[in-house]
């Protein structure tokens, strides 16, 4: 039901089974990102028999292989996980794990430094020196798999049965302000792109722990097309192409 994840294996034409471990995915158009796709989670194996015991509320049950099984989920505290001894691998040093939940970046330290917590996930950029003195601390980096991005609603995602672009749905994102106008416009878009400073962004906002994008997905990723050129900062000619689509005193949106 989810459209954005729906759209990632669109290019999927056809299932094949080879055998009981082998499957053939047939494409409709070649895609050099598809065998990244299937790492995402909303594509890991659904259990059939936790399926049908729980229906809709089966996330809340959730059964995998890993080295790890799931005990409780409490809902903005934390996720409990034991260790798999039936683990088709080596089984895993911790008996334990466990998740927090700490929504504040400077709470999440604080509560690493006393020793509540043994690790956190994204620590504030202005906290890094804080870390780094911290001989009881280490700062492990590696690149992302975010990508921020601003995403434009051009109104071709919902067509009648002819194919023509539908104005009159109670599909929410058809009532969204700009769906139809002015966004379709490819000026309109190419303005937007222009005018906004990633570069600076990157560098102010994420103090220097990003990197400017250029494309939907992450620089090591396999199917990454590093030949993609982007839009150069311009704020004159982000101007001008306003101008040109019928937009010289801007627009709200």
């Amino acid at each position: 039901e989810w459209v954005y994840w729906g759209y990632m294996f669109s290019d999927v034409d056809e299932m094949v089974k080879i055998d009981d471990y082998t499957v053939k995915l047939v494409l409709k158009t070649i895609n050099a990102s598809i065998m990244t796709s299937l790492a995402m989670f909303t594509v890991n194996v659904v259990s059939p028999t936790s399926a049908e015991k729980w229906g809709e509320d089966a996330f809340k049950h959730p059964v995998g292989t890993g080295p790890f099984k799931f005990v409780e989920w409490v809902k903005d505290d934390h996720i409990a996980l034991e260790a798999n001894d039936n683990y088709w691998r080596e089984r895993p040093s911790l008996d334990r794990l466990i998740f927090k939940v700490i929504p504040d970046a400077s709470a999440r330290l604080m509560a690493l430094e006393v020793g509540e917590v043994q690790g956190i996930e994204y620590p504030d950029p202005a906290h890094f020196d804080r870390i780094e003195a911290n001989q009881d601390l280490k700062l492990l980096t590696e690149p992302g798999m975010n990508v921020g991005y601003m995403a434009m609603n051009t109104g071709y995602g919902y067509e009648d049965a002819n194919g023509n672009g539908v104005r009159d749905s109670d599909e929410p994102w058809v009532k969204t302000p700009g769906y139809f106008e002015p966004l379709t416009k490819k000026e309109v878009r190419q303005a937007i792109n222009h005018a906004i400073d990633k570069k600076s962004i990157a560098d102010n906002i994420y103090m220097g722990t990003a990197s400017v994008a250029k494309n939907g997905m992450p620089p090591f990723m396999l199917g990454y097309n590093d030949d993609v050129e982007d839009y150069a900062y311009d704020p004159e000619k982000a101007k001008r192409l306003l101008v040109e689509a019928g937009y010289p005193d801007g627009f709200e949106v």
